[in-house]
């Protein structure tokens, strides 16, 4: 597949749908764009494609299709709980708590960002064994500020793994040149900064 473009070898229906995602962006003049479609290769892996259009690129991230099947009665309880929250602190206490129930993370944090940019954990579950972070402040510089605009930008980041070997991105010359800066802040693939 490395000496092929991304739509000679995924299904016509897959690539006009990752397509129509981008053309969204573009038609509503939006600097990135995103959705995703399901995908069962040859292999019978089942993916989602997460497609994302970001800076003129498009960006096709590969996920594995989790164990973990959320369905939409799930979706109500979680909805319904979260409804039933009176303030803001039981309202990180308990987003966390079902997103690490639904998805059997080992932690789940609320990371809250001051006017002076400095930070703290307003809410958290995790599993017993691990340290807790909630009510830990941290300063403006343990966060550096190109990672904090990526939060503010993408709210959310999941990292499956906090110690994976790095892996780099290779780029096909044949099929164009290599983007001198590939923007990966909407990717949920990309790694964590070191």
């Amino acid at each position: 597949m490395w000496n092929k473009p991304l739509h000679d070898w995924l299904p016509k229906s897959i690539w006009q749908a990752a397509v129509s995602f981008v053309e969204l962006g573009a038609a509503q003049s939006v600097v990135h764009s995103e959705g995703s479609v399901r995908w069962t290769s040859s292999s019978s892996d089942t993916y989602d494609l997460v497609v994302h259009s970001n800076a003129g690129y498009v960006i096709v991230e590969f996920e594995p299709l989790p164990s973990v099947h959320i369905n939409e009665g799930t979706l109500s309880r979680i909805a319904r709980r979260m409804a039933n929250t009176d303030n803001l602190e039981d309202l990180c206490a308990t987003t966390t708590q079902v997103i690490a129930e639904a998805f059997q993370f080992d932690r789940v944090m609320v990371y809250q960002f001051d006017e002076d940019k400095h930070g703290c954990i307003v809410g958290e579950t995790k599993q017993p064994h691990l340290e807790p972070y909630l009510g830990l402040h941290y300063p403006e510089t343990d966060i550096p500020k190109i990672a904090r605009d990526i939060f503010l930008k993408a709210k959310s980041r999941f990292i499956s793994d906090i110690n994976p070997a790095a892996t780099a991105l290779t780029f096909n010359p044949s099929l164009g040149p290599t983007p001198p800066h590939l923007d990966l802040t909407f990717d949920q693939l990309r790694a964590t900064s070191p």
